[in-house]
């Protein structure tokens, strides 16, 4: 009975080995491991009935004091030569190369080093402007639209983790690496939006961490603003709503900190918005900050803004170096239970003297947005928003009316108005217009044909309160409707 146990520890030993090492090896090692550890197990069964047995039949055997007569051991068979590695072998071949690929993991010229993305290709039909046409990768170069903002791009994510932190505590050294993450969008990006496709560089940031819970950031950097993305891979729509298109900022350029403590995590940055220069008369940073409160598993609360000064207006009268104080300020929750997706946004902003007659531009709003996910494959989306632009002729940051209104988004007075006031005094250009009420809502499918793949659908009907959509054969109207059809792959 002991040369049987010997075999037995051994099987078990290499039973622990081959586990030790599967937890750490590659898919093909793993297999291999697996295989083996059957193999073991079915070998120790039959060990394990072999010895039941024995003990049976002796237990049934009459006890015989007698010596037994001595037994001719048997002729030992034959060796036969084999090829095939032993299971000791194999396991110490599977050590060496999973300790080979943890290093080049951890010390590689990939260490640290991740690539991610998208691409999509998005449709749509526009019935005031009797436009039917697909963009990808599109020169976003022309007057900005709410159904050619960031749709139909390629999105490329790099980012690099440098070291272990060498420069921080070794007791935290995995997570206060310091990184570094460029985001690329040609012709679609926030660079190419200031420079009219000329900029592949949408954001790109550096993050220096000081411990666990704080850590310094520059570059250029995505507003803090609202619960939806820039990613058309994270939206439940195709097209974004009235407060992210039209009143938030879109992105900062300059320096900020992180600060976590419990269930909050704090942002503030100093920096130039939507790339506008010091040299364009504005000699101070814009202050932006951000409070992320989860106030439960379902449930985030967020609040941001920023006040500094701005160039950006909306004056038929503006001077070449205006600059003028502006204040901007959100809150927005996001809350989900099982399938169901539920978002919430409110906008207030202020501008000093920016409006169209000169007097302050003013705007408020709302989104708001519902999703559920019918199943694995399908899913559906309703949104509504509400933008108020009316006072002193309308004003916001992304809001550039010639004569006063924006016949394509629909924003601004109403040219009649300008028309009427012209006729009575030359020098008045509607300074007593109102500018428009916006609103929009929005019903999108959405389907999963395969892990990294959704396909969108969108009808959207957009609405104001003045005639200030402009029909491709020149009359104004007060409303629009959009078709789109969207497809993305995330990679």
């Amino acid at each position: 009975m002991q040369r049987s146990i010997k075999p037995i520890s051994l099987l078990v030993a290499a039973a622990f080995a081959s586990t030790a090492v599967a937890s750490h090896a590659g898919d093909k090692e793993k297999r291999e491991i697996n295989d083996l550890k059957a193999q073991v197990k079915a070998l120790q069964a039959q060990v394990d009935a072999l010895k039941d047995a024995t003990q049976s039949l002796l237990a049934k055997q009459p006890v015989n004091t007698a010596l037994p007569a001595p037994a001719v051991a048997p002729a030992p068979a034959p060796a036969v030569a084999s090829d095939e590695p032993t299971l000791e072998q194999r396991v110490n071949k599977m050590e060496l190369q999973v300790e080979q690929l943890a290093s080049a993991d951890a010390e590689g010229p990939n260490a640290g080093l991740s690539i991610t993305g998208y691409a999509d290709v998005a449709y749509f039909a526009n019935r005031n402007a009797k436009t039917s046409s697909f963009s990808f990768g599109r020169p976003n170069n022309s007057t900005y639209a709410y159904d050619n903002s960031s749709m139909g791009d390629i999105y490329l994510d790099i980012k690099k983790t440098f070291g272990t932190g060498t420069v921080m505590p070794a007791q935290a050294a995995s997570v206060l690496a310091p990184t570094f993450e460029v985001v690329i969008a040609p012709n679609r990006g926030y660079g190419a939006g200031s420079t009219g496709g000329n900029n592949i560089v949408h954001t790109a940031q550096v993050t220096l961490p000081v411990d666990k819970s704080m850590s310094y950031f520059f570059g250029q950097i995505g507003s803090f603003a609202g619960y939806e993305y820039y990613q058309s891979n994270l939206l439940n729509t195709i097209t974004h709503n009235l407060l992210y298109d039209f009143a938030d900022p879109a992105y900062f350029t300059g320096a900020g900190v992180t600060y976590t403590s419990g269930n909050a995590a704090w942002k503030f940055m100093l920096g130039n918005p939507n790339s506008q220069p010091f040299s364009g008369g504005v000699k101070s940073p814009t202050f932006e900050y951000r409070l992320d409160y989860t106030w439960d598993s379902k449930t985030n609360i967020g609040w941001s803004g920023y006040v500094g000064k701005s160039s950006v207006n909306n004056r038929q009268d503006a001077p070449t170096d205006f600059k003028s104080a502006v204040v901007y300020t959100e809150a927005d929750l996001a809350y989900t239970l099982f399938e169901t997706t539920l978002n919430a946004q409110i906008d207030y902003g202020r501008q000093r003297k920016a409006a169209w007659n000169g007097g302050d531009a003013t705007w408020w709003g709302l989104s708001l947005l519902g999703n559920y996910k019918f199943n694995d494959d399908w899913a559906g989306t309703l949104r509504y928003d509400y933008l108020d632009n009316s006072k002193n002729g309308g004003g916001m940051p992304a809001y550039y009316g010639a004569g006063g209104t924006d016949t394509v988004n629909g924003w601004g007075i109403d040219p009649a108005c300008l028309a009427d006031a012209q006729a009575n005094d030359p020098s008045d250009y509607g300074f007593a217009c109102k500018g428009a009420k916006r609103s929009a809502i929005s019903a999108a499918l959405l389907f999963y044909p395969m892990k990294q793949v959704v396909l969108k659908s969108e009808l959207r009907f957009d609405h104001a309160n003045l005639p200030v959509f402009a029909k491709k054969n020149g009359e104004q109207v007060k409303n629009n409707t959009l078709f789109g059809l969207q497809a993305v792959y995330s990679f």
